[in-house]
């Protein structure tokens, strides 16, 4: 199969729909076309059980919104990126709200933005609850406006005329079918890397990641790509909001309290920081309890009656009580400092365009590569995940309006296309291997331990570079796809490992603590050789790892004692 666009989105999710119709409402007539592994609408994040989304009112100081986050991000952030960021909230946010998504509203019919009384201190002063429905809202809007959408496509390389990205190459993971994309512009909306270790969020591995690698982009701050969470051990489900409240180690100390007495909300990775620590300490293993009589209607009062209406977060006690047969109001479950990954390095500028001409980057595939948050996970900030998918698809939307119309067509050799079928369907002649799971299981060997990518140290970053070495030089090479299903297992093991790989090498590099990057060997915060942002880029087949200073004189916000 062979499609010609204006303007192809890779990603069905909050940014590639967000950008589909800001395209077309500037520029009608520009063919756009999502394709999308899952199904569009239901294959992305916000389908989780939608949640918080962080906007910032016309009124809103701005200035005092930068400064808390450039303090959490402890000065490694692009400043120009979250000014522009915060600047965009509310307009962004606003038109999906007039596009059809639903959005708790006020009394008089308008956004809701006031914070729940029970998040106290939290500093992200505005949120307002938007539906678990939100894409399915979005993919009606988009299709109104003629957008054209393709489900259950992998997408696998970027096609290139000269240095410019001109379209894609994929399959059809149904029926196999080799699928060619030509465009004018390419936007990738395809997710960060999550590493299929838990139940949630195991879609999106990386493959749009790998695919700008090989094609030469540039990726910033690989290191701050692992996330923790937590979850319970044996079922995967995830809980938030208010249930820090009723974690507990062995001796049945509310852990939360004991770390943070003030009571103000920390981020998920420091509060699975503090579980892993408790651990280590020898008060393990670490319990959701909410078997007291006000647990539940206490969670539900912090969530708002809304919120929990909408089945934004108790979906997963209702999991739990059907298909488990654990009654959460009754007995405890032990929960874990869990990995979901995210890992979403490509560096891109104000306008969302990464290294290479015509591919942008949205959502989150480029939270970490713009360096709005720093050394912070961009969605430990509580609403900003759903918030930085609209923004950049608004922003990248007006973008690629206004490039597409003036590309030129592309123009593609056979002999370039041919080497990409190859290199797509390679691994289908293996008659006699191993699985896909087999490198999968090991790659996640490197990556999920705390002792590899939470807590890091030098032998033990090394150690896990032997396992990724090991599965690239010695697993992949061997694994056999028997069928279009399996292909894709291949293509998400592949790219994990080399996602992984960046993680590391860029961790290896950076030689300090600062905010959620944790460097046993290099326990403190070095700002005077770590005001800095590693860079990777593929150089012929060798992965080349530089550093770009943070221009941090020309920003309004500096570290105390900073001098010029």
């Amino acid at each position: 199969m062979e499609l010609k666009s204006d303007v192809l989105i890779i990603g069905g999710g909050l940014a590639g729909l967000t950008a589909a119709i800001k395209i077309k409402e500037r520029k009608e007539s520009l063919d756009v076309l999502i394709v999308d592994k899952a199904g569009i609408g239901w294959g992305n994040q916000a389908v989780g059980g939608g949640g918080l989304v962080v906007i910032l009112p016309p009124d809103a100081d701005v200035d005092q919104w930068v400064k808390f986050l450039v303090a959490e991000g402890e000065y490694l952030n692009n400043q120009d990126w979250t000014y522009s960021y915060g600047g965009s909230l509310y307009e962004s946010i606003k038109a999906t709200a007039d596009w059809g998504v639903t959005y708790k509203r006020d009394e008089k019919g308008e956004l809701d933005m006031a914070l729940p009384a029970s998040y106290g201190a939290f500093p992200i002063k505005h949120v307002v609850f938007v539906s678990h429905k939100a894409s399915l809202e979005l993919k009606k809007t988009a299709l109104a406006k003629g957008v054209k959408m393709l489900n259950k496509i992998e997408v696998v390389d970027f096609l290139k005329d000269g240095e410019r990205v001109v379209g894609a190459v994929g399959f059809n993971i149904v029926t196999g079918e080799f699928c060619v994309f030509k465009s004018r512009a390419t936007v990738l909306a395809s997710g960060p890397c999550h590493y299929k270790n838990h139940r949630l969020f195991t879609n999106s591995c990386g493959e749009g990641l790998a695919a700008a690698y090989r094609a030469g982009a540039e990726h910033r701050n690989s290191e701050f790509g692992t996330k923790r969470e937590y979850t319970d051990r044996y079922y995967g489900t995830w809980k938030r909001g208010p249930s820090i409240l009723y974690l507990a180690n062995a001796l049945g100390e509310r852990i939360y309290h004991k770390h943070y007495p003030t009571g103000t909300p920390e981020s998920a990775f420091k509060i699975a920081l503090v579980m892993a620590k408790e651990v280590m300490a020898g008060r393990g293993p670490i319990y959701l309890d909410m078997t007291s009589p006000e647990a539940f209607d206490e969670a539900i009062t912090r969530l708002t009656r809304w919120t929990h209406e909408q089945g934004a977060f108790f979906h997963m006690e209702k999991l739990l009580r059907e298909k488990a047969g654990i009654n959460l109001r009754k007995e405890k479950i032990e929960y874990i400092p869990s990995l979901t990954g995210r890992l979403g390095n490509i560096k891109v500028d104000l306008d969302c365009k990464a290294t290479v001409e015509g591919l942008w980057a949205i959502g989150d595939i480029c939270a970490q590569g713009c360096a709005w948050a720093g050394a912070e996970a961009p969605n430990d900030f509580c609403g900003t995940g759903f918030s930085f998918a609209i923004v950049t698809g608004h922003i990248a939307g007006d973008s690629v309006a206004e490039f597409a119309p003036e590309a030129p067509e592309p123009k593609i050799s056979k002999e370039e296309q041919e080497m990409l079928r190859e290199r797509t369907f390679a691994h289908m002649a293996i008659e006699k291997g191993l699985e896909p799971y087999d490198a999968i299981s090991r790659v996640q060997q490197a990556i999920v331990p705390v002792k590899y990518s939470l807590i890091r140290e030098e032998g033990r970053l090394k150690e896990a570079l032997g396992m990724l070495e090991e599965v690239r030089e010695e697993i992949l090479p061997k694994v056999k796809a028997a069928d279009p299903h399996n292909l894709v297992k291949f293509h998400e093991a592949e790219s994990m490992t080399l996602c992984t790989e960046m993680i590391y090498r860029a961790s290896l590099e950076r030689t300090e603590t600062r905010a959620s990057f944790i460097r046993e060997d290099y326990p403190e915060r070095d700002d005077k050789n770590w005001l800095k942002w590693t860079i990777i880029k593929k150089e012929n087949e060798r992965m080349a790892l530089s550093t770009e200073p943070v221009p941090i004189a020309s920003y309004k916000f500096k570290p105390e004692g900073y001098l010029d």
